[in-house]
């Protein structure tokens, strides 16, 4: 009985992922890149306030720890391009950003899991954000600053494990002359 119970909780935790749909977008861009500024804008400026509950992250393409991960992304969503900015939203993926279409994509690929709650979430922040956009941007300045931030890992430049154990082993030879020096005869 243990067993079955078990089995069933651990696929039920397998498939609340794929349940959960677009629950985060990650763009990724470069800063030479105009389209990648405008879709940056129009992700950080508006989506970040009218769908609190997505987590947002941007990736630049040009730092090094990031560039495995969107060549793996453009692999998965079987592009022939790296062309950017990329945007993932869910299982979708958009490449490219043009205003006339891109946003309603996005927004539409967001809507698609939404309850009915969380729908009228975003139509309430959609309405005040047309409202007032200056005032809502400032009082959610946070919320964009924190999605704003950059996801950026440390990568060592190279893997230098054989210059320590050459200086380690150089050190323990140095050592051993210096404490147990020859005897003269």
């Amino acid at each position: 009985m243990k067993k079955l119970l078990s089995l069933l909780l651990t696929s039920s935790l397998l498939l609340l992922p794929s349940l959960a749909g677009a629950r985060e977008v990650v763009l990724y861009y470069m800063t030479t890149c105009p389209h990648c500024h405008y879709a940056k804008e129009f992700v950080f400026d508006t989506l970040v306030i009218e769908y609190p509950f997505v987590k947002f992250t941007q990736k630049n393409v040009q730092e090094p720890s990031n560039r495995a991960d969107f060549e793996r992304s453009i692999r998965r969503c079987r592009l022939n391009s790296f062309g950017v900015p990329l945007t993932i939203i869910g299982d979708k993926c958009f490449q490219g950003f043009n205003r006339s279409t891109s946003e309603n994509e996005f927004r539409e690929a967001l809507n698609e899991t939404l309850s009915d709650d969380e729908r009228e979430t975003v139509n309430k922040a959609a309405a005040e954000l047309r409202a007032n956009p200056e005032l809502v941007r400032r009082n959610n300045a946070e919320r964009i600053a924190r999605a704003r931030a950059e996801n950026i890992s440390v990568e060592k430049p190279g893997n230098h494990d054989w210059l320590y154990f050459l200086l380690g082993g150089l050190g323990l030879v140095l050592l051993t002359i210096i404490f147990f020096p020859r005897k003269k005869k």
